[in-house]
This record gives structure tokens, sequence and C-alpha cells, in this order.
């Protein structure tokens, strides 16, 4: 549950820092640099990936003594999970009107992000409908294949990648859809 709470903070640094950008006035002058939304994006999107992606192998690096090859899969697990959490940032910083706003979205969605696996890990596992209904939340998707390699197998985490790259796409789209339809 650390890790994903340290790849959950990508998720807040990158909404606090368009919230904050928002209340300072930053966020009229970005609109008027030379710099095209999709820079924006990338951008916003590239310091909540970083951050998220530090502080997870950080995490890792404490938590688990894997070899080569579990290292290679949990690194891929830690940067998609990391974009999808940028993503995720990005959408909370651009609903949010301010920070008190922005951290009730935060905190609601890590409660939702905290709850989902672990239920499912716990109390849901042989219910195969639950099951698929909780991959809906990435986070689910991002415990199971932690949770393979730390215990020195690699059974689901294919299936946990593919997830994981799925909802990459999917959030993706979606803020771009978001963004279009604002312009």
């Amino acid at each position: 549950m650390t890790l994903i709470v340290a790849m959950f903070m990508g998720c807040t640094f990158n909404a606090m820092n368009i919230i904050s950008e928002k209340e300072e006035g930053v966020a009229l002058i970005n609109e008027i640099l030379p710099m095209t939304s999709r820079q924006y994006v990338i951008q916003k999107i590239f310091i909540g990936f970083i951050f998220g992606c530090l502080s997870a192998v950080i995490a890792t690096a404490f938590c688990f003594q894997l070899p080569p090859a579990a290292a290679a899969v949990m690194l891929v697990l830690i940067v998609l999970s990391a974009f999808v959490s940028a993503l995720i940032g990005l959408f909370i910083g651009y609903i949010s009107d301010g920070v008190m706003v922005g951290v009730v979205y935060i905190k609601i969605v890590m409660i939702v992000f905290m709850a989902i696996p672990l239920l499912k890990y716990l109390v849901v596992a042989g219910n195969k409908v639950v099951s698929f209904i909780c991959y809906l939340i990435p986070s689910s998707a991002t415990f199971e294949g932690i949770m393979d390699p730390a215990n020195d197998g690699m059974a689901t985490a294919g299936k946990d990648i593919v997830i994981l790259m799925v909802h990459c796409i999917v959030w993706f789209l979606i803020y771009l859809l978001i963004s279009k339809r604002q312009k």
C-alpha cells in the first residue's frame, strides 16, 4: 500500500501545482504565452509523472528485494501507474476552484484508490464479477501487479500491465476530449 501512496504523490503534486497556478493568476499568463495546450499538458503530466515515479522507486527500493526480472516488471508497473496518477492530478487541478476543494478531491480519490484494492484483495478474491469491476479503478491493477513480484510470483503481472496501459490511454483520451470541448 505504501507503493500506491507513493505513486499517488504525483497526482497530488500535479493537482496542487495546477490549483496554485489558478489562484495566483499564473494560469492566465500561461494562456497567453506562446505555449500550446499540448505543450502545457505534456509539461504538467511530466512533472507529476517524474515525482510519482521517483517516490515509488524509492519506496520499492526500501520495501522489496527483487530479482532483476521482477524489478523490471515492477518498474513498468510504476511508470504506468505514475502516468495514470499524473493524469488524474490534471483532472483534479482542472475541476478544482481552490486549494481546499482540491485537497478534498485528492482525499476522496486517495481513499477510493486505497480502499478498492484492499477490499478486492481481502474480501472479494473469489468473485470474478466484482473483481472485474474493481479493475475500473487503476490502483487495483497496480496493487495486484505489485503483490505478484513481491510474493515471488509473476502470474498476473502481464494482465495488470495491459490493464494499466488501457487506463493510461483511456484517461488521456478523456482529458483530450474535455480540453477540446472547453475550447
